[in-house]
């Protein structure tokens, strides 16, 4: 749960806090910074790259948490697009807040091209930035753990795999995937003022690389927050009655979208496989599909065998 501090209003009048989505994960999680910053008083703009742009991903999520965009950059395009779409117009668009003798904080969140190109675009400006869900790093198993549970196959202990992996020893830092996630949080960092790091551990890899002690707090995951408002309102949600085999929460939420997945044949073809699988043993699974996931379903030709599973498991 993100921390609360005192509601006494900064002292510099001047300042302003750019709160800046782009995905649907962005507007979950700093729809919560955006009320908090709201309630204590301060001049608050929420910006909006256009990173998604689809209802469901991005008005449907505005609209329920219940915030709404100042401005939307509307960048479109390819990885390549995106970064340099949404630096040069949020460049832009603060350099114009500092213009008008205004004294912008921007506020980023996770690992998204939207955060990556925030921060640049706010290092450029030399103006401040705070990195929301700071210093994520993948962690992979090490390969001798990984090898002792490959070796024991069907047979895996299932009782020391648990205890193996919450174990940190069981872990190393290094891995470039999720692409380009893991590059984006760390170019999100190198230009951060604040680090707000939801756990201990991403502190710890912060301090890891060189970052400021003084620079970094641990203040929870507002992923928090926001499920707290979501079941709050939860009485008005119509999901259950559209989709009433999801009331006992036995279904599995499946989605597919890192590109690393989503660009990569044999390993998109073994998860659909694996999907089937579920169906085949009787689950309930909620197959979220993202644009990437579209893609990758017409790229490896498995439209058609998507509909018939539909047409197989239509209630399931």
């Amino acid at each position: 749960r993100a921390s609360t501090h005192s509601k006494e209003p900064m002292s510099s009048q001047n300042s302003q806090h750019i709160v800046v989505v782009g995905t649907k994960p962005d507007i979950i999680k700093q729809a919560p910074i955006y009320h908090e910053l709201r309630d204590r008083g301060h001049d608050v703009v929420l910006c909006h790259t256009g990173q998604h742009y689809d209802h469901n991903l991005s008005q449907s999520m505005l609209d329920e948490f219940g915030v709404r965009e100042d401005i939307n950059l509307e960048v479109r395009g390819g990885v390549n697009d995106l970064v340099s779409g949404i630096t040069a117009k949020l460049a832009q668009y603060l350099r114009g807040f500092a213009e008008r003798g205004g004294f912008p904080i921007t506020y980023v969140h996770g690992d998204t091209t939207t955060a990556m190109a925030g921060a640049l675009a706010t290092f450029g400006e030399r103006q401040a930035l705070v990195h929301v869900e700071a210093g994520l790093r993948t962690l992979s198993p090490k390969p001798e753990v990984l090898k002792g549970w490959l070796e024991q196959g069907a047979d895996l202990d299932w009782a020391a795999f648990r205890e193996q992996s919450v174990d940190r020893a069981s872990w190393a830092k290094g891995s470039r995937e999720p692409s380009p996630e893991q590059f984006n949080t760390r170019v999100a960092d190198a230009g951060s003022d604040l680090h707000a790091a939801p756990v201990e551990l991403n502190r710890e890899f912060l301090l890891e690389e060189g970052f400021a002690p003084a620079a970094i707090d641990v203040v929870g995951n507002s992923v928090v927050d926001a499920l707290e408002q979501a079941v709050a309102g939860s009485d008005k949600n119509q999901v259950l009655q559209k989709f009433p085999q999801m009331g006992d929460g036995s279904f599995l939420r499946f989605c597919v979208h890192r590109r690393e997945n989503t660009t990569n044949r044999d390993r998109f073809n073994l998860l659909m496989d694996a999907m089937e699988a579920l169906l085949e043993q009787g689950h309930h699974v909620l197959f979220i599909r993202l644009l990437g996931t579209e893609a990758a379903i017409d790229n490896f030709g498995r439209r058609q065998w998507l509909e018939d599973l539909e047409t197989r498991y239509g209630d399931a």
